[in-house]
Order: C-alpha cells, then sequence, then structure tokens
C-alpha cells in the first residue's frame, strides 16, 4: 500500500488548486519539436558527438573505461553514449518504469505552446531518434491557461495521490528485497532546490511553462523488522539506474569489433555506396550543426578508422543460417534488395538493435535481420518501419 507524508500531501494539494494534470498513453515522438528535418540532431548527436558512437565505442573495448569505479565516477550524464543506448533499447521493449514530465504553455499568439520536458528529457531524445512513441507521460498546464485544449482531449485527468501512483512501476526487486519488504510503501514528492533566478521550491519547477512537476523523489517500501539492520527498501528504477546501464552495456563492443560488421544482401546495386552516400550526407549536415549547441560537440574523423570499415557480402537468397555463414562471430545485417532504396540510416544506426542478449531484430517482412552472430538464444526485437523509412 501506498503512503504519503505530511508534506507531501500539502504540497500535492496546493498543486492542484493552481494546476491540471492529465495522463497520456501514446506521446507522439516529434510532440516536442517538429522539426523539418525531423529526427537529423538527435541521429547526428548519437553517431558524431563527441560522447557518441564513433567517438564511444573503441573506449568502451577499454576494460578501464567500464571499470565499475570508472563508470560511477563519470555518472548520469544524458549525453553519454552508453546511456543514450540503454534508454533507447528501453524504450523499444516500452519498459519505461516513470513517467516523463511533459507541461504546456500557450504562446502569446496562441498558435502553439511553449513544451518544457523534465523529467523524461533522455526518454524523449530516445523516442525521437527512434520515431516510436512513448507510453506514458503527464501532462501539466496552468489552470489559468486551460481552455479544453484539443491537446488534451480524450486523456484521463489526474486529482489525487491514488491517480498518479498507478503510473509508477518499482525496479525489479532482489529475492532478499522481496523478503524483507512491508506492506507498506513511503512516497515523498517534496525536495527543496534553487530554481534558476535563485528562489527556493519544494520541487522542480519549469519556468517556461510556470508549471510545478509531480517528480517522485523517493519511494521505498518499509522494512518488517530490523533484524537484517534494513531499514527501507528503495523501489525507483533511479537507483539501480548505472547498474543498468552498464550491465547492458557488457559486450556489445566486444562482439562488434571481434568481426567487421558484414552485411549479406542479394541486391545488384552497389550497397556500400549507398550506405557511403547516406554517411556523407550525415557529415555535411554535422559540419552545418557545429556549434548550434554548447553542449554538444561533433567529431566527424573518426568514423574513418578501419574499425568502422563494413563488408558486403551479395548472395542469390537469404542465408537461412546467417551466424554460421558469418562464422557465429560478430553482428551482420540482411538487406533484402526491395528495401535497400527506402533506408535512409547510417548502417550503424541499426546497431541500437543489437545487445549480448538479443539474438535477432527485424523487420515484419523479415527484409531487414539484424544478426548477433555470437548469441545462441532466441531472444527478438522488432524494426519499426519508422525507424529506417
Amino acid at each position: 500500500m501506498n503512503t504519503i507524508n505530511k508534506e507531501s500531501q500539502e504540497l500535492l494539494d496546493e498543486f492542484f488548486k493552481e494546476h491540471k494534470l492529465f495522463f497520456c498513453d501514446d506521446i507522439s515522438w516529434d510532440l516536442h519539436a517538429p522539426h523539418p528535418e525531423g529526427n537529423l540532431w538527435e541521429r547526428l548527436s548519437f553517431l558524431f558527438s563527441k560522447f557518441g558512437f564513433f567517438e564511444t565505442s573503441l573506449k568502451e573495448l577499454d576494460d578501464n573505461y567500464m571499470d565499475k569505479q570508472t563508470f560511477y565516477k563519470r555518472g548520469d550524464n544524458p549525453n553519454y553514449h552508453e546511456n543514450k543506448r540503454y534508454v533507447i533499447q528501453e524504450v523499444l521493449e516500452e519498459k519505461i518504469h516513470n513517467p516523463i514530465h511533459v507541461s504546456f504553455k500557450p504562446h502569446s499568439n496562441e498558435e502553439g505552446y511553449l513544451i518544457s520536458i523534465h523529467p523524461g528529457h533522455t526518454r524523449n531524445y530516445s523516442s525521437i531518434f527512434l520515431k516510436k512513441n512513448l507510453k506514458k507521460g503527464f501532462y501539466y498546464i496552468r489552470k489559468k491557461y486551460y481552455n479544453n485544449d484539443k491537446i488534451f482531449k480524450g486523456l484521463k485527468e489526474m486529482k489525487s495521490f491514488e491517480d498518479i501512483m498507478q503510473h509508477w512501476k518499482e525496479r525489479p526487486l532482489t529475492k532478499y528485497e522481496k523478503k524483507i519488504r512491508g506492506t507498506k510503501n513511503v512516497c515523498n514528492f517534496v525536495h527543496l532546490m534553487s530554481d534558476s533566478v535563485g528562489k527556493l521550491r519544494k520541487t522542480k519547477y519549469h519556468k517556461e511553462t510556470e508549471c510545478y512537476i509531480l517528480k517522485l523523489w523517493n519511494w521505498h517500501a518499509v522494512v518488517k523488522d530490523n533484524d537484517d539492520k534494513v531499514l527501507k527498501v528503495d523501489l525507483l528504477h533511479t537507483t539501480k539506474y548505472l547498474d543498468y546501464i552498464r550491465e547492458s552495456s557488457k559486450d556489445i563492443t566486444n562482439i562488434l569489433f571481434e568481426k567487421r560488421l558484414t552485411i549479406y544482401t542479394n541486391s545488384n546495386v552497389d550497397v556500400k555506396s549507398h550506405f557511403k552516400n547516406i554517411r556523407e550526407y550525415l557529415l555535411q549536415k554535422a559540419e552545418q550543426y557545429k556549434g548550434r549547441h554548447p553542449m554538444l560537440k561533433f567529431i566527424t574523423d573518426k568514423h574513418k578508422k578501419k574499425e568502422f570499415d563494413f563488408n558486403v557480402k551479395v548472395v542469390d537468397e537469404k542465408p537461412d543460417n546467417i551466424s554460421k555463414l558469418n562464422g557465429d562471430k560478430g553482428f551482420a545485417i540482411w538487406i533484402d534488395k526491395d528495401i535497400l532504396g527506402s533506408i535512409t540510416r547510417d548502417i550503424y544506426e541499426f546497431l541500437v538493435f543489437t545487445r549480448k542478449d538479443i539474438k535477432l531484430a527485424e523487420t515484419e517482412d523479415k527484409k531487414i535481420s539484424v544478426v548477433n552472430c555470437r548469441n545462441t538464444g532466441n531472444k527478438k526485437w522488432t524494426i519499426h518501419k519508422e525507424f529506417y523509412s
């Protein structure tokens, strides 16, 4: 049973006097910033930023880089490639535990909204990168700005502590944690913090939209007794976040670099040139984008390293066992001749569909397959059409 402390209940009472709050289970990937170039910015940062794929992948081969102490020292920085990759894959599996928080304020010209997203920045980035909608979000607006807005139509309004707690999911607990936890959970929504102008507030505040945000700062289960001197069991996913990232990162680059990436295809078109042309286009765009964001520096030369070259092997038809054909090593990708022309992604963007425990990721029509040739299991992901086209 979830309970709330007095200070948090007072905060919620104040909040609901001034705000309307809705739950959305289908958040459009381009909600925040519909852009004429779609998700290009997110793709460029994934590939070419100073923390991106080409800059980071070779580092991940270094045991010191992935050493637990070094890894934790880097911390929860959403710009790091391994952090982005982990959240992208959580979105792929629809395993998001906590809602993202999206606040709205009508523009002064009454066309569109100012929108602020946090917590949930990296999940929103991942949604845009994948072109895949998120399934769990809170929509906020000040009552003084609410006018039966179309964007909230059909959404369930939340008005109480019980309403909002339906949408948090406990992290996976160990057998020991399950054994010692009691039946009472304690929730805390209060965390004193200064805003951008130094004003002390009880919780997170979106200045652009004038909205307070109901971030669940603490959520724990009270233990049955104190024989083990354990006072509580943390239930929030964030308490184990870095553990999950580090675990999910294991072996991805070891598998990648144990054998050069190989594309198998039945296409008579020059497949290598197709993907090199895509790379050149993206590099040109990365050069144009340099300097637009103070926290993001594009590095556009690491892709030239020989480790990032790839082979193309033309066959008459799709092999029955790509893993065996590839020597049971590395990653391999099947691309059918009928779909090649539809692909606008860099070949290495498809590696977001790889993890040590995933054997295969492919489109519903099986015309694109990403194969973990080392893995002998049968766990599978689906590559959605919006991703590649």
